[in-house]
């Protein structure tokens, strides 16, 4: 049972998701337009062209050593068919991001831009898992896989640093109960409750507010789970706030026959597409 301070707590982390800044009316715009099952690509760069800004972002992407492309993408026709249209969505999320998603959570034990760099490595392994999975998981998943932890983000804004590891003593070490201890919530529930703030499609808000309960959600969060545990693993970042039971593969083999895809042909897939993005850190490449 919540004491009063944590109660205040509660409605003071609540009232902050719901006073964040929104995103812009084009990433909206596209978020709707990439959940349509309905919309092509060409209504995806007929949306994106509406902002001049985000269409540069998008275009840098298509033509970065990443991609690997021989020519230029030089419209954004181009861009968006070389990144489709689940990238472009994550690109122009991680793009309208608050800065402070760089900063350290020492509550967490996240350094200096590690929870960025687990939010956009979780995109990059949602978007391996999709084109693996015959379930043809929808494109909101790349996007449910940045924001999984922007939680963590506005819990850390409210809490004494030192009051998470003290309630991981008492809890175990499950950081989604002792979230719960202190507040009656978590950050996957505070995640959502941002993502339904900034008015993105239902299904992200689902897939973020149970990636740690997968079971009471779908495929979306099942694939938002397993690229959060896969990342965790690759990138060897227990620095920032990796999970319980995340080596645990017998949990890892139930969330990929959820989305009825082989563990070992995803794992390396996901190795793979983290080495092209420059993701991997420089004591998994000499390992």
């Amino acid at each position: 049972m919540l004491n009063e301070t944590n109660l205040d707590l509660h409605h003071r982390i609540l009232d902050q998701a719901e006073s964040m800044r929104p995103l812009p009316q084009a990433v909206l715009d596209l978020a709707r337009t990439v959940s349509d099952p309905n919309a092509g690509l060409e209504t995806v760069a007929a949306v994106l062209r509406n902002d001049p800004v985000l269409t540069a972002v998008v275009l840098r992407e298509a033509n970065s050593a990443f991609v690997g492309a021989i020519e230029a993408a030089s419209t954004v026709e181009q861009a968006v068919v070389r990144l489709g249209g689940a990238r472009v969505l994550a690109i122009a999320v991680t793009n309208s991001l608050p800065s402070e998603i760089n900063e350290a959570l020492p509550g967490y034990g996240i350094f200096e831009g590690g929870l960025h760099a687990h939010a956009v490595a979780t995109s990059h392994i949602t978007d391996v898992l999709r084109m693996l999975s015959p379930l043809k998981p929808p494109a909101a998943l790349v996007t449910a896989g940045l924001l999984h932890d922007i939680g963590k983000l506005l819990l850390a804004r409210l809490l004494r640093p030192q009051l998470i590891p003290d309630a991981l003593q008492q809890a175990g070490t499950d950081i989604t109960a002792a979230e719960r201890a202190l507040l009656d919530l978590d950050h996957a529930e505070v995640g959502a409750a941002l993502a339904a703030h900034w008015k993105l499609p239902d299904e992200i808000v689902r897939a973020i507010q149970f990636h740690h309960q997968p079971e009471l959600g779908d495929e979306l969060a099942a694939g938002v789970a397993l690229a959060d545990r896969l990342a965790h693993r690759i990138l060897h970042d227990e620095e920032a706030g990796a999970e319980p039971g995340d080596t645990d593969l017998s949990v890892d083999l139930e969330l990929a026959d959820v989305l009825e895809i082989d563990l070992d042909r995803a794992t390396a897939k996901a190795e793979e597409r983290l080495e092209r993005a420059g993701l991997l850190p420089m004591w998994n490449e000499e390992a």
